[in-house]
C-alpha cells in the first residue's frame, strides 16, 4: 500500500527507464512511496545541432550558467504537460502527498512544476538543476499555495554541464522570496549523481512524507 508517490523527470536525451533504478533502491527505507518516470517527448534540441531527442524543453547552449537564456514558451508548454501528470496522479494521492523531482532538465523543470501549481504539493527535488526564468521574473511565477513548500537542491561543485553557479544562483533566488529549501553540495562530483546525493535525498523524502498527514490514499499499481 503506497501513501505517497515521486514524479521523477530525466535530463535530455534520456528516457524515464533510466532512472528506474531509484524505485528499487529506495524499496526499502521508502516502501510506502511510489515512483513514476515518464518519458520526454522527442524534439529538435538547439544544444544538439538540432538533432531530435528527448527533451522536455529546447537548450540553447551548453554549459548552462545562471545568465543562460532560456526556452520560456517552451519550458511553460513542458510546466503544463507535468501539470496533467500530477493532475491524474490526484485521482489516487492527495496534492499534498505528491512531490516532483527530477535530474538535470528534469530538475529545472520540477522546479517551475511545483512552485508554479495551483494545489499545495509536498516538495521539489533537484539534482543538477537550474531555474529558466531569471531572478527578476522568478518570484512572480511562484503560486501562493507553494510558498512555504520545500525545495531539496543537490549539484556537484565540478559539474561543467549545468555550472555550479547555478545551484548558488537558485539558492539565492528562493532565500529571497522566502521558500524553505536544503542546500547540498558535492566535492568531486560532475554532471552526474552520487551515492551520497540518493542517500541525502532519501532521508529527506523519509522526514517529508513521515510527518504530513496521510488521508483519502488508494493503492498505487505499478505501472
Amino acid at each position: 500500500m503506497t501513501n505517497a508517490v515521486v514524479l521523477w523527470l530525466h535530463g535530455l536525451g534520456d528516457t524515464g527507464a533510466g532512472w528506474s533504478f531509484l524505485r528499487q533502491r529506495t524499496r526499502q527505507a521508502l516502501p510506502n512511496v511510489e515512483w513514476k518516470f515518464p518519458t520526454a517527448p522527442q524534439q529538435p534540441v538547439t544544444c544538439n545541432g538540432g538533432s531530435t531527442m528527448t527533451s522536455w524543453f529546447d537548450i540553447a547552449n551548453l554549459p548552462i550558467g545562471p545568465e543562460s537564456n532560456g526556452d520560456e514558451a517552451g519550458y511553460m508548454m513542458a510546466v503544463r504537460r507535468i501539470h496533467k501528470m500530477v493532475e491524474q496522479l490526484e485521482e489516487i494521492y492527495p496534492s499534498e502527498r505528491i512531490l516532483v523531482g527530477g535530474f538535470s532538465q528534469g530538475a529545472a523543470l520540477a522546479l517551475g512544476s511545483v512552485l508554479q501549481y495551483p494545489r499545495k504539493l509536498a516538495g521539489a527535488i533537484l539534482l543538477s538543476g537550474w531555474s529558466v526564468f531569471c531572478n527578476d521574473s522568478f518570484a512572480a511565477q511562484v503560486h501562493e499555495r507553494n510558498k512555504q513548500t520545500p525545495v531539496w537542491i543537490g549539484h556537484g561543485v565540478s559539474d561543467q554541464i549545468v555550472l555550479f553557479s547555478c545551484a548558488l544562483n537558485l539558492r539565492n533566488m528562493l532565500n529571497d522570496i522566502g521558500i524553505p529549501h536544503h542546500f547540498h553540495e558535492y566535492v568531486g562530483i560532475s554532471h552526474t549523481s552520487s551515492v551520497e546525493e540518493e542517500a541525502d535525498l532519501v532521508h529527506f523524502l523519509q522526514d517529508l512524507f513521515s510527518s504530513a498527514s496521510v488521508s483519502s490514499i488508494q493503492e498505487c499499481a505499478e505501472p
